[in-house]
Parts: structure tokens; C-alpha cells; sequence
């Protein structure tokens, strides 16, 4: 390839090697040569990790390492197209012959600025097809050959081959469609429920992006989002389905219906550009729907960029009247960490850790620590990607407030799950439901009263709801299992069951229960059963309208 001219060459003064506009035309001059295309590689070399070379030797150091890559690259392909492409970023066009071997050789130069930096040269390489007629396009297959060699340390080199070529086409499919396909709703939002562990109604819905395309038919979010996000357009994803949201919201409150609570998810992205607050607060009030009917989820990516910016636009949302929700805690390192720096009004749990927990004790130890620290701070719970009923029940004794997954439904349209034949709880309840879910039965301080004096006991504990005369033990703990079963029930319901009859005992217990009622305070109830004393203390938690809530503490079962 010396034959080629390159009297249009223009050189990078740090390198010595061409620039990129060079490197574009005196390539696609060799592409649109039919007696060599074929004998020709594209060769896409980045320095990985070279940021971190930079900040720890300083830029006169960054520099000599650059202008040492350079020199070599030159070296090895004295006779080949060579570029500085981008800051730490190089291409060629070369000879197809012994590639690899040569690119090995540029590699090795490398080694010794690695020192403790991991500071890796790795190059992606592309033979064009009769069908590749851009430069710029060949250019990017090889940069997509070696960008899928990140973190790889152990590798130099790859091809771009037919598994990358079908991401490419993806992508470029994706980029290319997005616009239309928000413009002509082939993409919107899909719902799936929230349910109340202890009542088993609908108290919300997460949002959920879904794009159904009418020539590819389902695209899946796992394709498209990071697609979204990578290009830096996941801010107008986020904005959209904001607005089909309060779109639906709107149309079912004009209809007279019964809205409900809808979670949306931002992206990293959308903390980092215009101010997000205004723009989903805009949309929100033109849709006329209040606040507290839409919640924000984040996850903990957004972490990674300036915490006070991040804490100013959490307060920001929930000055508004937005709740702020933490998604797929416990899947990062940062999660804790975040607990002390940033407010949020509800937690949703990565449920990594219900897996094996039925045989897994510290799986157990986990996620009740959690759901015991979160009721300390007054943060609720969501458990995400519930299969089971044994699940559900074991979340329910432990206090999780609300439940998510197959278990109840899979995401659907609106129109589908809201048809769902499952009850939803109205705003009145949910306020209600949320009081009640303060209490934590899996502490020694269930009402969260540092000077309680029982606090050191480990005892029985029920949360029992009366509603128009009838009393439902809503859930418990193990330790009130294993209580009832001393006293000589079957089991909680057939406990629950002696609640609601006519003895004395069961009167006994309403009394109390009516007494701490009237007077907003504990009331203790003493009564025998099956040979024993037994003390129960009766404390009042909650109301609405002809339902209060009450929490009962097994204290004593002592032998008549």
C-alpha cells in the first residue's frame, strides 16, 4: 500500500501519525480499491484504563506513554494508514498478512507502563465484505471487536464476527427507530403490582418500558435500554413513559375509576443533564395527577456521580411531593453507604438474597436485618421477583410491607393488570396499611420506644386488625407461632377463630382491646388457657374509618 498517495495527509503533532480527517479519506481511498480491498484489516486499538495512568504520573507522563504507542504502531506498520483517532484511541488500516503477529508486537510495548495502573493496549480487528462501502462504518465494527474485550486482561486482540455484527445491527436498528417508535407508540408502558404482604391487595404499580415493534415485533428492554443509555437519549425514554403514565392515570380518573400509586424508573442519565425535577413535575401537573401517584425509583449507578447534586434532586422530588424509591438495594457495594447520605421512602430488595433462603440461614440473617433497619428509619420494603407462596409468607412473618412478582402477576398492559381480580386498597387504607407496617415484629422494640421497658424480652408478636366487630390476625412472627401452639391451638387461625367466638377469653380480649381504643394506650389482658397464665398486652396502633389496628405482645404463659 505505499503505492497510495497521501499528499492530503495531515499529521497529530503528539504522535506523528495521521489525523482522523486523514485517516478518513486516505482510507476510503484503499476501501474503493478493488485490486486490494480484499487484502486489507481495519485494526482498532484502545489503551484501557489509561485515565488512571493519567491522574496517577500526570499528563507529561500520559503523553510519552501516547507518543511511545504511536512510534511502535509506526514501527510495526511502516508502510500502513495510522491514526490517533481519539485521545488514547488508534486505528490502521494494514495488510491482512501476519496481523495478529503484529499486533502482538504493539501490545507487548505496552507492558511496562502497566505497573499499577492494569493499564492494557487491546485492538479489534475487521475484514470488510464485499458489502462494506464506508470507511467510517468498517472503522466502527473494529472498535465494537475491541470495545468487547473490556476488563479483559488476558486478551489482546478480537475479531468482530457474527455474534457482534447482529449487536451492531441491533443497535444501529435501535438508534435509527427510537424516535419513531416513541412518536408512534411502539413504545409505552407496561404495569405489574404491587401487593400488601398482609392483606394480599393491589396497593400500586411499576412502570415498566416495553417497545413492540411492528417489524421486529418485541424488543427487549434488556437490548434497547443500554442501547438508550450508552447514546445518552435514555432521558426522552424516561420522559415518555412519564407521560403514558400519567396519561392512563388520567384517563381512568376521568372515567370516575380508582388510581392507584405508579413507580417510573430514571436513569443515571437523567441526574446528570437539565433539571428532571421540573420536566416529570411539568408533566405530572398538566396530567393533573397529584404527586403522591407517582413515585421515582433509582438505582444505586446514579452513586457514581456528585453525591450533593444527587441529594439536592432527591430532596428536590420529594419537596414536591414525590416519594423516592431505591431500586435493587443490596445488588451493588454502595448500598449502605448511600442509606447515610441520601433520604428515600422506600426500599426495594434485590431478591438475590431470597434465593435458598428456605435452607439458608444467613440468607435469613440478611434480609431480616435489613427490613429491622429500614422500619428504624422509617423506610418501607418491597420484595421484588417473589415466585412462591412460601416466599410470600415467609416476607409477611418478617414485615416486609409490600410483594412483587409471577406471584401474582407478570407485567402486563394497564388495561390488563388493572382488570387483575385482586382488590386494591384506597388512599385512605394505604395510609392506614403504611402505619401499621412501622411496627417491626422482628425487633425487641417493636413500637420503636427507646424507654420501653420491654425491650429486652423476646416475646410473641401479631399484628390483628378489628373490622366491624370481626378480628383478623394480620401476620406475626414465629415467636407467636410457637406461642399459640403452648397454648393449645392448631395453629394462628385456629387461634384467630377463638378471637372471634363467644367465650370468655375471646370477650376478655375485645374488652381490652376496645379500652386501649378509647384511651390511645396500652391495656394488659390476663386469662388462663390450657393449664397456663397467660398476660397479653394490647396495643392500639392504628385507624381507618371501621378498621383499627392493634398489636398484641405474648408476654408471660406461665404454669397455673
Amino acid at each position: 500500500m505505499s503505492d497510495h498517495s497521501k499528499d492530503f495527509e495531515q499529521i497529530d503533532e503528539l504522535t506523528g501519525l495521521s489525523t482522523f480527517t486523514s485517516f478518513r479519506v486516505l482510507a476510503q481511498d484503499i476501501l474503493d480499491d478493488p485490486t486490494i480491498r480484499n487484502d486489507i484489516a481495519f485494526v482498532y486499538f484502545n489503551v484501557e484504563n489509561f485515565r488512571s495512568y493519567n491522574e496517577k504520573y500526570g499528563f507529561a507522563a500520559g503523553n510519552d506513554c501516547l507518543r511511545l504507542i504511536g512510534q511502535t504502531i509506526q514501527a510495526i506498520f511502516p508502510q500502513e494508514i495510522c491514526s490517533r483517532v481519539a485521545t488514547d484511541h488508534f486505528c490502521i488500516v494494514a495488510d491482512k498478512n501476519e496481523i495478529e503477529e503484529k499486533i502482538k508486537q504493539v501490545c507487548e510495548e505496552l507492558r511496562p507502563f502497566r505497573m499499577e495502573t492494569h493499564m492494557q493496549l487491546h485492538a479489534g480487528i475487521y475484514f470488510p465484505t464485499p458489502d462494506d462501502f464506508e470507511c467510517t462504518l468498517c472503522m466502527d465494527k473494529a472498535k465494537i471487536a475491541c470495545d468487547s474485550l473490556k476488563h479483559q486482561y488476558d486478551s489482546m486482540f478480537g475479531y468482530y464476527d457474527a455474534k457482534l455484527d447482529d449487536e451492531y445491527q441491533r443497535t444501529r436498528y435501535i438508534i435509527e427507530h427510537f424516535d419513531a417508535a416513541i412518536e408512534n407508540g411502539y413504545i409505552y408502558a407496561w404495569f405489574q403490582p404491587l401487593v400488601r404482604s398482609f392483606t394480599g391487595e393491589i396497593s400500586g404499580y411499576e412502570a415498566l418500558a416495553r417497545w413492540i415493534d411492528p417489524d421486529l415485533g418485541f424488543i427487549s428492554p434488556a437490548d434497547f435500554v443500554p442501547v438508550l443509555e450508552k447514546y445518552h437519549i435514555i432521558r426522552k425514554l424516561d420522559l415518555a413513559v412519564t407521560q403514558y403514565v400519567c396519561n392512563v392515570q388520567k384517563k381512568v380518573m376521568e372515567s370516575g375509576g380508582q388510581i392507584m400509586p405508579v413507580s417510573i424508573n430514571l436513569s443515571q442519565q437523567d441526574f446528570m443533564g437539565d433539571d428532571i425535577v421540573s420536566e416529570i413535575d411539568e408533566i405530572v401537573l398538566e396530567s393533573g395527577i397529584p404527586p403522591e401517584y407517582i413515585n421515582i425509583e433509582i438505582t444505586e449507578s446514579i452513586f457514581s456521580i456528585d453525591s450533593d447534586r444527587v441529594a439536592n434532586i432527591i430532596d428536590a422530588f420529594r419537596l414536591q411531593g414525590y416519594e423516592v424509591w431505591m431500586d435493587d438495594f443490596g445488588s451493588g457495594y454502595s448500598s449502605l453507604n448511600s442509606m447515610q447520605k441520601y433520604t428515600f421512602d422506600c426500599l426495594k430488595l434485590d431478591m438475590k438474597f431470597l434465593a435458598g433462603f428456605s435452607h439458608s440461614r444467613n440468607s435469613k440473617i440478611i434480609i431480616e436485618s435489613v427490613i429491622g433497619m429500614t422500619k428504624q428509619l422509617g423506610i418501607r420494603t418491597i420484595a421484588e421477583g417473589v415466585e412462591s407462596e412460601e416466599e410470600a409468607e415467609y416476607l409477611r412473618q418478617v414485615g416486609c410491607d409490600q410483594i412483587q412478582g409471577f406471584l401474582y402477576s407478570k407485567p402486563g398492559s394497564f388495561d390488563e393488570v388493572y382488570n387483575l381480580d385482586i382488590p386494591k386498597e384506597n388512599t385512605g387504607l394505604r395510609k392506614y396499611h403504611e402505619k401499621i407496617g412501622t411496627i417491626n415484629l422482628l425487633s425487641q422494640d417493636p413500637l420503636g420506644k427507646e424507654d420501653d421497658a420491654t425491650k429486652k424480652i423476646k416475646f410473641p408478636m401479631a399484628l390483628v386488625e378489628e373490622h366491624n366487630g370481626h378480628l383478623d390476625i394480620l401476620t406475626h412472627n414465629e415467636s407467636f407461632t410457637e406461642y399459640v401452639s403452648l397454648l393449645g391451638f392448631a395453629s394462628v387461625n385456629e387461634a384467630n377463630d377463638m378471637l372471634n367466638s363467644d367465650s370468655e377469653n375471646s370477650v376478655s380480649v375485645r374488652n381490652y382491646m376496645k379500652s386501649a381504643l378509647d384511651n390511645d394506650r396500652f391495656e394488659v389482658c390476663h386469662y388462663s388457657r390450657n393449664g397456663l397464665r397467660c398476660t397479653l398486652q394490647i396495643n392500639f396502633i392504628a385507624n381507618y374509618r371501621s378498621r383499627n389496628a392493634f398489636l398484641f405482645l405474648g408476654l408471660v404463659a406461665e404454669s397455673e
